[in-house]
C-alpha cells in the first residue's frame, strides 16, 4: 500500500476519524490512569464522591493523574500522531513538527503575549458578566453550575506551596496541554478545516472556536478563542508548530507560577488584575495597541522570511552551471 491511509479522505470524514480516535484513546488512557490512581493513592477512579473529594490531597492527584494520561497524553498528544500518521506521509511534517522558526519571530509572540494580558483580562471580565435571554435561564444556569465547578478543581489543583507540586502543576496544566492541544487543534484539526473551506483563515478561526468550546468553560470562551486564533496564525505565519507550543506554554506556565505565587503571597501582585481594576480602560487600549501593532510586526517577517527564501532559491539556481 503506497501512501497514507487515510489521506484520500474528505475532510468531514477526516475530522469524524479524528473525533472517534479522541473518544477511544481518552477511555484507554483514562482507564489507565485511574488503574494507577488506584495503586499509588489508593483512590478507586469509578466512586466519584472519592475521586472528586477535593478536601483530600490524594484525591487531587489521583485527579491530576488522570487528567495527564487521560486527556494530555489520550486525547490530545496519541490521537495526534495516529492522525498524523493516516493522514500524512510524514507524522513530523503533517504537524509541521519539522519547521523552524526565526528567534525574531519568537521574541515578537512572547511579547504579544505579555502585552497582551490587560486585553485578555477584559475579555475574561466581559465574558464572565454574559447574560442569557430569560426562556435560556436553564441552559445559564447550567453553565455557571459547569463554570463553578471547573473554577473549583483549577483552584485545588493550583493552590500548593511545595515546589515539587509547582512542577507537577507545570507538566499536567503547561507542558501537555501546550503539546497536545497544538497538535490536535492546530497541527490536526485547522488543518483539515483549511482543506475542507480552502481557506486558511476559516481554519484557524473555526478551529479556535472549537478548541475553546471543547474547555467546556462558556463564560471564558472569547478570551479563550482569542488565544486559539493568535496561535493559529502563529502557525501559518511561521510554518512551524513550535512557535504555539512554546507561547501556549508560556501561557499556562505564568498562569500556573501566578497563581502560586498569589495563594502563598496573598497581598502581593495579581496580574490577573491588569486591565480590570479602576482606572485600567487605558491600559487595556494599549494592550489592544501592542497587541495589534506586533501582530502585524509577525505577519511582516513571514513576508520577509519568505521573500529571502524565494531570493536564496532564485541565487542557488542561478548558480547551477
Amino acid at each position: 500500500m503506497e501512501g497514507p491511509v487515510l489521506a484520500s479522505l474528505p475532510p468531514w470524514r477526516k475530522l469524524i476519524v479524528v473525533a472517534g480516535l479522541a473518544l477511544i484513546f481518552t477511555m484507554l488512557f483514562s482507564f489507565a490512569g485511574g488503574l494507577l490512581a488506584n495503586v499509588f493513592f489508593g483512590i478507586n477512579f469509578f466512586d466519584p464522591l472519592a475521586f472528586r473529594n477535593l478536601e483530600n490531597s490524594d484525591s487531587i492527584k489521583a485527579m491530576k493523574l488522570v487528567q495527564a494520561l487521560g486527556a494530555g497524553l489520550g486525547t490530545f498528544i496519541i490521537t495526534s500522531l495516529v492522525a498524523a500518521f493516516l493522514f500524512g506521509k510524514k507524522i513530523t511534517e503533517y504537524l509541521k513538527l519539522n519547521g523552524r522558526f526565526r528567534f525574531l519571530q519568537l521574541i515578537t509572540v512572547l511579547l504579544i503575549m505579555i502585552t497582551g494580558v490587560p486585553l485578555i483580562n477584559i475579555m475574561v471580565e466581559w465574558n464572565s458578566h454574559l447574560s442569557f435571554p430569560e426562556f435560556l435561564a436553564p441552559v445559564e444556569t447550567w453553565m455557571r453550575s459547569s463554570e463553578q465547578e471547573a473554577e473549583r478543581i483549577t483552584k485545588a489543583f493550583v493552590n500548593v506551596t511545595a515546589v515539587q507540586d509547582v512542577l507537577i502543576n507545570l507538566l499536567v496544566i503547561a507542558v501537555l496541554p501546550a503539546m497536545g492541544e497544538e497538535l490536535l487543534f492546530r497541527g490536526v484539526v485547522q488543518r483539515i478545516l483549511t482543506e475542507w473551506f480552502r481557506n486558511a483563515h476559516a481554519g484557524i478561526w473555526i478551529s479556535a472556536a472549537v478548541f475553546s468550546a471543547i474547555h467546556v468553560q462558556f463564560f471564558g470562551f472569547v478570551p479563550r478563542m482569542m488565544l486559539g486564533v493568535c496561535f493559529g496564525y502563529m502557525l501559518h505565519w511561521s510554518g512551524s508548530m513550535w512557535l504555539p507550543v512554546i507561547v501556549h506554554f508560556f501561557n499556562n506556565a505564568a498562569a500556573v507560577i501566578s497563581a502560586w505565587y498569589v495563594f502563598n503571597h496573598q497581598e502581593g501582585f495579581n496580574p490577573d488584575q491588569l486591565g480590570v481594576e479602576e482606572g485600567g480602560n487605558m491600559l487595556v487600549l494599549l494592550s489592544a495597541l501592542f497587541v495589534t501593532l506586533l501582530m502585524m510586526h509577525l505577519y511582516s517577517l513571514r513576508t520577509r522570511i519568505t521573500n529571502n527564501n524565494l531570493k536564496e532559491t532564485s541565487v542557488n539556481r542561478d548558480s547551477i552551471p
